[in-house]
């Protein structure tokens, strides 16, 4: 059963977006841009 189904109140848009922004947008800020940064140094220093 989906989240939003389940638990209708958190699918507000001010909450529903704070959800989405956690679950994409901090792992890609805080984990996988530093990961392909440090892969990239290197080449980044040239």
């Amino acid at each position: 059963m989906p989240l939003f189904e389940r638990y209708p109140e958190l699918a507000g848009v001010i909450l529903g977006n704070l959800i989405i922004n956690f679950f994409v947008i901090v792992p890609v800020v805080f984990v996988i841009m530093p990961w392909v940064t440090r892969l990239s140094a290197n080449w980044l220093r040239r």
